[in-house]
């Protein structure tokens, strides 16, 4: 049984009475952990319109599934795990709008940016978010929870439902993908190729 806190004795109360059918208890449960789940979600999803119909959607989807959860474990983790399932579909929906958006906006724009403007324009931050977003998922949730969440590889552990040597692995292979995406990114800064 993983280590309970008293933070977790009191999620455990309030998933209990909503069990019970006192719906209201789930009040406390969102607004403790609401700031977290926008958190993430904007990690996920970058700026977004719909984060705060992501958000909703974690807190209904927490709702509905409060049958399956095991009384005896710790709720942080179960509730990261779906938010994570919930922030999937919504990315890949995010992905095929940006798509678009990017087909539209080329479009409009037939002359490419001076390599120079998009220095100034995008910072570094901006570049590192586009390399994370490009990552395939699964090593885009490995530094989402550990680098953006700040969490804990024993953490990463019991939301992804994988073992320890699995996350380091992924965190191995991320951190070389993202090694490699920014070299190039500054690369291409400096030869004017951007």
């Amino acid at each position: 049984m993983d280590e309970l806190q008293k933070e977790d004795f009191e999620d455990l109360g309030n998933i209990s009475q909503v069990l019970a059918g006192r719906k209201e208890a789930f009040a406390p449960i969102i607004a403790r952990y609401e700031k977290l789940m926008f958190k993430i979600a904007y990690n996920f999803l970058g700026k977004n319109a719909e984060l705060e119909d992501a958000v909703q959607d974690i807190f209904l989807e927490t709702y509905k599934s409060l049958p399956n959860f095991k009384l005896g474990k710790r709720f942080l983790p179960w509730l990261y795990s779906i938010a994570l399932n919930v922030l999937r579909k919504r990315y890949r929906k995010v992905l095929k709008i940006r798509k678009i958006q990017t087909t539209l906006e080329q479009l409009e724009q037939p002359e490419p940016v001076h390599p120079y403007e998009l220095v100034e324009r995008n910072a570094m931050q901006h570049q590192i978010r586009q390399a994370v977003h490009s990552l395939p998922a699964n090593l885009k949730e490995i530094v989402v929870l550990f680098y953006m969440e700040d969490l804990k590889i024993n953490e990463i552990c019991a939301i992804l439902n994988i073992g320890n040597e699995n996350v380091k692995s992924r965190l191995f292979r991320a951190r070389k993908k993202l090694k490699n995406l920014l070299t190039n990114v500054q690369l291409n800064f400096k030869n004017g190729q951007q």
